[in-house]
């Protein structure tokens, strides 16, 4: 369909403190400790360490903060003040020193930033928590040899830090060396089930295995510590959505939808809901894909969605003319041809319906071809 892929945006990575330190257990604070994560692994042979790079929102975007303000998790300003207080008293403090940092990054104080980070490696050069901090902010920079370096040299002092295993594995993947990288976000869930950047990002390297319902035991996870998260949700929907049985299928109508109740002006979950109730001759597929219509009026896969629900329903003109405008915006695609051919037929039109055939069969539709010769007409 016209849905692009699990994808789940977290809040921004925890840049501060202890947060990005070694592993902070549910026992540690006080709660029953996490149940571990079942899932399917993904088979070293079939990841590569020479993937295309996706860096997104690895390197700050141009004029934003090296540090995002959210995972400072307090006002900047109100942050900075307490850690220099705290430093007033105790100047090597491992955390007043990163949230230090981190809190002038956020401010846009890079000069200022950098005079603070140099201080923090300089008390503690040595310490997993400071390498880890360091090492994010200069991945947030784009200097991404020395922001793995960093990471690295954490993890050889201490291989269960946790901020340093998700940095860098996240890293590693989005510099497409997925294979590597989904080690360490392997070894990150194993310390930490429900840490939500991991399972995350976990979801992006299933899809792009072509995984999508292996994926899901991680989007479970996500949604169990964050039921309101609606991507979270039609995310479910997506994965769930490759299976044809039954049982998936209403999983994934009933994520979809619950999705949309917490953001009805979702766009993946719009057409997600189009798509899926056409494929799955349910009611109200044609209402759904004229609301995702609306928002997507470029989406050739909504146009044919509203198309084969409305010829189901004998209202063929109308049909026809959704079928015509899904060919209209994607032309070389080659399941348009051959679905408007079912229409063309069940509307009486065998001329037409051959001739949309022929073009999917010239363009490698290989059902289209066969078809073609069944009936015997020349390809």
């Amino acid at each position: 369909g016209g849905v692009a892929g699990v994808a789940v945006a977290p809040d921004a990575p925890d840049a501060t403190g202890t947060t990005s330190g070694a592993a902070l257990t549910a026992a540690d604070a006080g709660a029953p400790p996490a149940a571990p994560l079942e899932y399917q692994p993904i088979p070293p042979d079939v990841l590569s360490n020479d993937d295309p790079p996706r860096l997104g929102d690895v390197i700050a975007p141009d004029g934003e903060p090296w540090v995002e303000i959210s995972s400072i998790h307090d006002d900047p300003e109100v942050a900075l003040a307490r850690a220099v207080r705290t430093l007033e008293d105790t100047p090597r403090e491992l955390d007043a020193l990163v949230l230090r940092a981190h809190a002038l990054f956020a401010l846009r104080r890079n000069d200022e930033g950098l005079v603070a980070l140099r201080a923090l490696e300089q008390a503690h050069p040595d310490e997993p928590t400071a390498l880890s901090a360091s090492g994010y902010v200069e991945m947030r920079r784009g200097r991404l040899d020395e922001a793995d370096a960093r990471f690295t040299r954490a993890l050889e002092r201490d291989p269960a830090h946790a901020g340093a295993l998700r940095h860098r594995g996240i890293l590693r993947v989005r510099r497409g060396r997925t294979r590597d990288g989904y080690v360490d976000l392997q070894r990150v869930l194993a310390l930490d089930p429900d840490n939500l950047h991991a399972l995350a990002e976990m979801t992006q390297i299933y899809e792009h295995a072509r995984r999508p319902l292996d994926a899901v035991p991680f989007l479970r996870r996500i949604l169990a510590g964050h039921p309101r998260n609606a991507t979270g949700w039609v995310s479910l929907g997506i994965a769930l959505s490759s299976s044809e049985a039954r049982a998936d299928v209403e999983e994934a109508i009933q994520a979809t939808e619950r999705g949309l109740e917490l953001n009805p002006t979702h766009e993946q979950g719009l057409a997600l809901r189009c798509t899926l109730l056409s494929r799955h001759e349910r009611a109200g597929a044609a209402a759904a894909c004229t609301e995702a219509i609306r928002v997507r009026p470029r989406d050739p896969d909504l146009f044919m969605a509203r198309a084969l629900d409305l010829a189901r329903r004998g209202e063929h003109v109308p049909a026809l003319a959704d079928a015509d405008r899904a060919v209209e915006l994607a032309p070389d695609l080659p399941r348009n041809y051959a679905n408007r051919a079912i229409l063309r037929g069940r509307s009486g039109d065998d001329g037409g319906a051959y001739a949309d055939l022929r073009v999917a069969c010239r363009l490698g539709h290989p059902r289209s071809c066969a078809q073609l010769v069944r009936a015997g007409v020349d390809p």
